[in-house]
């Protein structure tokens, strides 16, 4: 039987005797120790048992320093009969795979499976909910575990192998780990781990470096990975900004710029063992967040740190530096740069942090900021080993050391300490020379302090004592609690000395004035020795000699003010005290020698002291009375060296410091006669505004807008004009109140400097005849409107814009343009032939009976002596139109001799019909038009021969046909692109010439054969064709009789003769019916044919337009001739590429198979700002709005 007596805890038998089954079957007996021969102790070390019910609550079995064990397995089965443990650890033991995976009854808190030489069984199942579980094993590496098996773990360690990790768990589902450590070959997916905290990962050498893609997705607050350092990894850390502390032990590949982390929230960066090849330019690679401690080892730098980046602590190992040590400009708390090869001093700006700097090549002085402290087991000697200074000796006196504590809140007990040589560790300044600071926070590392003793006690309400344990030797210093006045308790008198008993005079080690006077005498003793409680000073007794009772003595620090009475006979000691050292009573002193109070009998509050001698209030310079309340502020000095300059009747207030000066002075002093200026508008002085009042002689000053005594009438300076006098003087007035001149009869303009002339009378007695005629009456010259003429501007300058003429026959004619309303002797002549009668329907149409006639004809009209002549504008109308060519012969074609178009049979074509289409040759087969804005050049081309169409210039002729103005038309177009309905392509090009003149060009491709109508003409184009509408609007004349005209340019040229079995010469022909022009251009059978309607819209209505066509070699130039217009002129030709009837589309000796292609290009410039032709249209005549130009309007508004 076993008996237990003192402090012994047993098992309950059951578990007794479980465990003892257990070291049975292993035979781990050596594990325990025996309390007898038979008994063992199983509540020892190892197993820890419940102290009231004996009951095994932790368990730990390590065969790791020997045993007898016999490699028995681990089983479930052999702790079943422990209900009661929620501890295991098992170290060096064979643990069986069931154990593992094993879920108790109870509930277990942590557990250990430690393996060592045993092997195990991968993770390849769900661990139990264990929240503490320690797995270490050799035996599985290359296996892989999935999260989903281990994810009931809070804290999880897998080590000894290197194991894949696949994270099966669904994205959604969140995971609650806190602490991770893996042996591991990758990074898996975290992105379902919500709560870890820690993390900590080791690859070797089989890491799979394509994983590091997962890197980003661990959201933890700690980061620690360990890579192989015998390969060289890329950098690839920035991918992470979720953490704050982050250590990699790893070697990286160079960087090729900045890494930059300012942005991140990193606290703490570590990078160990990163390698020689890790720096830019032998700069450390890294910009880390503001106020981030810093770690880097094992690198290759010769440039310093950058004190505005590393603003943290900074520690760089092992890291080169082969330079000298700079001054210290940074911000940090701690810099370590130990185990480098860093050379020169360490300068003074060091002591601003805490340097660690030993084993490099240093020499000179530590600075004493560092040496204070080398007493001190923390304070740093080591820090500075390794190097060759001439003072590295632990016993070096510490020769300035001045600390000072000042409040900051009494409430918390916290100070701000500041002062020479402080050092780097405040828990050594203890107050009431036990208690070390409760916090501490430095303000500059090294010089300034906040320190916090809130758990500690105070025992003086008025100073406290600091033991500075270090620099040696320690001392305790006291320093007051807030401003305290100085407080002696006993003073007395020697033959030169007196000798101060107290506290609270200075412990302020020279940050403060202190001194000792005799305040009667106005005589100080000086200071020779003295601490917080004790002063000694020295004094000439000849100073005192005529001191009797009551003395006055006054203790001063900086502003800090004691006064006592004293009894100043020598050798006496004045030490009797006074009720709180006679703080309690205003304006009340100590007399020691009594131990009474003294004070004055009123309060002599702020401004002013207490004479305790006369018991009376000496107030300050600024201020009087009895109890200095009054401010006392001096009069100024004035006439004859006298306050106020005292005579008459001036006052002064010496309270406010001003002179009341008699009614007729004036000034701060007086000194100043005083005399009223005039009362004007308003009932003002000097009618105020910005006048001023000279007081000392009544005069006023009037602003240069006023004038008068009072300032009350206006002043206007008239203008200056010729000579430069006031208008022009002369006979010329000038009113200066109103600033206007009057001029003479001959003279006008504001300042009367312009000659004046009338301009003759004209209609209804009128200048200039009124209307928008001009008067230059400087001159006496009418400017007239373009409509007029004549020196007052009474005849009208006629032109002729558009006529409606007469059939054959003759008959009534209509000519449109501008008449005006005088009509002296009219008469029209239409070639020789006199239009006759002549009525005037408006002043912008006239109508005549015209002669019998055919053909084209100049038009002279003249009234009021002006001649006006239209040249070729007077064109019959035929009653039968002929058709080009007579259609060529019958069995090619018919003439419509209504419109004289030719209807084309037998598969002819062409205007004339003289062209036939066949299989091979011959048709109008069109092409892609492609528009140059830059040049206003069309080209229509095969490849080999090129038609070029284009507008050359605008002229303005005179009524003599002379070229008054010139516009080039080959640049500076711009262009818009459209279709109409039927899929037709519309380019619309606009130039702007004069600056309001613009010209529109509208140019469409027909598609399929279509029907169109202009200016009264009906006319077919066949598909292919390439439709013009030009229109110049608001083009400005020099004069009403001037026209213009436009050149239009077609020419031809051969890109390769020397291949085309077409090739022919160039030929040109021109062809004119009653209603259209032709021009056809010929070459290498093919035909680039244009047809000229010869109608103009000019202002909205149709008139003749004459055309002239001239041969150059390889062009046809055509003139179009365009009658005088007001806004509008509008021509509509077209144009097309046809084939001639011996066309071959493919040579016998060419092999390229090449088909006849033809492109169009047309480019149309006109200049000219200008409304759209098929809007004029609309305004005026009905019969012209046809279907081809509704379709035109249509494109036209998708292009605006």
């Amino acid at each position: 039987m076993f008996f237990c007596y003192i402090n012994c805890i047993e098992p309950p038998i059951d578990e007794y005797n479980c465990l003892l089954n257990f070291i049975t079957k292993t035979n781990l007996f050596s594990l325990f120790p025996k309390t007898n021969a038979t008994h063992y102790d199983f509540c020892s070390s190892s197993v820890r048992c419940d102290g009231t019910t004996g009951t095994i609550k932790d368990l730990t079995i390590s065969n790791r320093f020997g045993s007898d064990y016999n490699g028995q397995s681990i089983l479930p089965t052999d702790f079943q009969c422990l209900p009661n443990f929620n501890r295991m650890y098992l170290q060096k033991l064979n643990v069986s795979k069931e154990l593992v995976f094993h879920v108790f009854p109870q509930t277990i808190n942590d557990v250990t499976y430690f393996f060592e030489d045993y092997t195990c069984s991968p993770i390849d199942q769900e661990l139990p909910d264990i929240p503490f579980f320690y797995f270490n094993c050799q035996f599985i590496s290359g296996t892989t575990i999935k999260i989903s098996h281990i994810m009931k773990q809070i804290n999880l360690y897998l080590e000894g192998s290197f194991v894949y990790l696949e994270n099966d768990v669904v994205s959604t589902h969140s995971i609650s780990m806190n602490f991770l450590k893996v042996f591991s070959l990758n990074y898996p997916d975290f992105s379902n781990f919500q709560n870890l905290a820690t993390i900590q990962i080791v690859f070797n050498q089989d890491f799979i470096l394509s994983s590091t893609q997962n890197f980003s997705t661990i959201k933890s607050n700690t980061i620690s990975v360990t890579h192989d350092t015998s390969i060289t990894y890329p950098f690839y850390i920035t991918k992470n900004n979720f953490t704050k502390t982050l250590s990699m032990y790893a070697r990286f590949e160079k960087p090729n710029s900045m890494i930059d982390f300012s942005s991140y929230s990193y606290k703490s960066l570590t990078f160990q063992l990163v390698g020689d090849k890790f720096n830019l330019n032998g700069e450390i690679p890294i910009i880390p967040p503001p106020g981030c401690d810093f770690f880097i080892s094992n690198g290759n730098f010769n440039v310093f740190p950058n004190f505005t980046l590393f603003t943290g602590d900074f520690s760089s190992l092992y890291s080169n530096f082969p330079i000298d040590l700079p001054q210290y400009s940074g911000k940090s708390k701690k810099f370590s740069l130990a185990n480098n090869n860093l050379t020169g001093t360490i300068d003074e700006s060091w002591c601003n942090v805490n340097l660690v700097i030993n084993n490099n090549k240093l020499t000179g002085e530590i600075p004493s900021c560092f040496t204070c402290y080398f007493s001190d087991p923390a304070g740093g000697f080591s820090f500075f080993a390794g190097n060759q200074f001439t003072n590295y000796n632990q016993s070096i006196e510490c020769t300035e050391f001045a600390p000072r504590f000042e409040l900051v809140d009494i409430s918390t007990k916290t100070f701000r300490v500041t002062g020479i040589n402080v050092g780097f560790n405040p828990s050594n300044w203890l107050l009431n020379s036990v208690d070390p600071p409760f916090s501490s926070e430095p303000i500059s590392t090294g010089y300034g302090y906040n320190v916090s003793y809130v758990t500690s006690n105070i025992p003086n309400p008025k100073y406290f004592g600091i033991l500075f344990v270090y620099p040696k030797p320690s001392q305790t210093i006291y320093f007051p609690i807030g401003d305290q006045l100085p407080n002696p308790t006993a003073i007395k008198i020697t033959q030169n000395q007196l000798i101060i008993t107290g506290e609270l005079f200075s412990s302020y080690i020279g940050y403060s004035n202190q001194s000792v006077q005799f305040e009667q005498a106005s005589s100080n003793c000086t200071i020779k020795d003295g601490n917080f409680f004790n002063i000694t000073c020295e004094f000439a007794p000849s100073s005192i000699s005529t001191l009797t009772y009551p003395t006055i003595i006054k203790i001063k620090n900086d502003n800090l003010i004691r006064r006592v009475i004293v009894n100043p006979s020598i050798g006496q000691l004045n030490q009797v005290a006074c009720p709180n050292n006679c703080d309690d009573l205003s304006n009340s002193i100590c007399d020691l020698s009594q131990g009474i109070c003294i004070s004055c009998d009123i309060d002599c509050g702020i401004f002013g002291e207490c004479n305790f001698i006369t018991k009376t209030c000496d107030c300050d310079s600024n201020h009087q009375g009895p109890d200095c309340s009054l401010p006392f502020i001096q009069c100024p000095t004035g006439l004859n060296s006298l306050i106020c300059s005292s005579a008459d009747y001036n006052m002064c207030n010496n309270q406010t410091g001003v002179c009341t000066c008699s009614p007729n002075q004036q000034g701060k002093d007086c000194s100043l006669p005083f005399k009223q200026c005039p009362t004007g508008l308003n009932s003002l002085i000097c009618s105020a505004d910005y006048n001023m009042c000279n007081n000392q002689t009544g005069v006023c000053t009037c602003s240069p807008n006023q004038q008068g005594k009072d300032c009350s009438l206006p002043f206007k300076q008239c203008p200056t004009g010729l000579n430069s006098l006031i208008c022009s003087a002369d006979y010329n007035m000038c009113n200066n109140q109103t600033g206007v001149c009057t001029c003479s009869p001959n003279q006008q303009g504001q300042d009367c400097s312009l000659p004046f002339k009338q301009c003759p009378v004209g209609f209804d007695s009128l200048i200039c005849s009124g209307g928008n005629n001009n008067c230059n009456n400087q001159t006496g010259i009418c400017y007239c409107d373009i409509k007029f003429t004549n020196d007052d501007c009474s005849k009208p300058n006629q032109y002729i814009s558009s006529v409606s003429p007469s059939n054959t026959n003759g008959g009534e004619a209509s000519f449109f343009g501008w008449f005006g309303d005088t009509h002296t002797n009219p008469s029209l002549l239409i070639g020789n032939q006199q239009c006759q009668p002549i009525t005037y329907n408006s002043s912008s149409e006239i109508r005549c009976i015209a002669s019998p006639g055919n053909g084209v004809y100049d038009i002279t009209f003249n009234q009021n002596d002006i001649v006006y002549q239209l040249r070729n504008g007077y064109s019959y109308l035929e009653i039968f139109k002929n058709c080009p060519n007579d259609c060529t012969n019958s069995n090619q074609g018919n003439c419509n001799t209504s419109n004289g178009e030719c209807n084309c049979i037998n598969n002819y074509y062409s205007f004339d019909c003289s062209l036939k289409r066949n299989n091979n040759t011959g048709g109008n087969n069109g092409g892609n038009p492609s528009i140059d804005p830059s040049t206003g050049g069309t080209n229509i081309t095969d490849n080999q021969v090129n038609f070029q169409i284009y507008f050359k210039n605008l002229f303005e002729i005179d009524f003599n046909g002379n070229i008054v103005n010139q516009y080039s038309l080959q640049s500076n177009w711009t262009l818009n692109k459209t279709k109409d309905s039927q899929s037709n392509a519309i380019y619309k090009l606009t130039q702007t010439i004069q600056q309001s003149c613009e010209i529109i060009t509208f140019i469409e491709e027909i598609s399929t054969s279509k029907q169109f109508s202009f200016a009264g003409s009906t006319f077919t184009l066949d598909a292919g064709s390439v439709k013009l509408t030009i229109s110049i609007s608001n083009y400005n004349y020099k004069s009403s009789l001037n026209t213009l005209q436009l050149q239009l340019i077609s020419s031809v040229d051969n890109e390769n003769e020397e291949s085309d079995c077409n090739n022919k010469q160039v030929s040109t022909n021109e062809t004119n019916t009653s209603s259209f022009k032709y021009i056809k251009i010929s070459k290498d059978n093919r035909v680039l044919q244009g047809r000229f309607i010869n109608q103009v819209l000019s202002d909205g209505r149709s008139t003749y337009l004459s055309i002239d066509i001239t041969n150059d070699g390889n062009s046809v130039i055509a003139k179009l001739n365009l009658p005088h217009f007001i806004n509008q002129s509008i021509i509509d030709p077209d144009f097309s590429v046809l084939l001639e009837t011996d066309f071959k589309s493919e040579c016998g000796n060419i092999n390229d198979g090449r088909k006849w292609l033809i492109p169009v290009a047309v480019i149309v410039p006109v200049a000219g700002i200008c409304f759209i032709a098929a809007i004029v249209y609309i305004i005026y005549r009905k019969q012209f709005i046809e279907k081809p130009l509704k379709i035109k309007l249509a494109a036209i508004r998708k292009m605006n």
